[in-house]
């Protein structure tokens, strides 16, 4: 992908970038990202072209933080994580579409 690609259609942001911001990637994706003094911050959403939400995730000074949520663009769920201070932590799982899921294990970051 280049910059090319991305079209804003929506642009509150100022310098250093604090704001939101609402765009699009190629005519495929849309998405919904905050920023606060030059770092993302808050909730940042994708959505498939159909209009399905594809990914939902959280920041905190920077870092990812909590849970994320990742979607086919059936809307079934295909990935749930969690992040602590920007390191996966916890549980992951993950659903093929057929159904079969996958469970992982992180601390810090690390697999267990």
């Amino acid at each position: 992908m280049n910059t090319s690609d991305i079209k804003i259609l929506t642009n509150r942001i100022s310098h250093p970038l604090s704001g939101e911001t609402i765009g699009e990637i190629s005519d495929k994706f849309t998405y919904y990202f905050t920023y606060k003094d030059g770092l993302p911050e808050g909730e940042q959403l994708y959505w498939h072209p159909n209009g399905q939400l594809f990914y939902k995730k959280f920041y905190k000074e920077g870092k990812l933080e909590g849970e994320q949520l990742d979607y086919y663009d059936n809307g079934q769920l295909m990935l749930k994580q969690f992040y602590k201070k920007g390191k996966l932590e916890g549980e992951q799982l993950q659903w093929l579409k057929n159904g079969k899921t996958f469970k992982k294990f992180f601390k810090e970051g690390t697999r267990v």
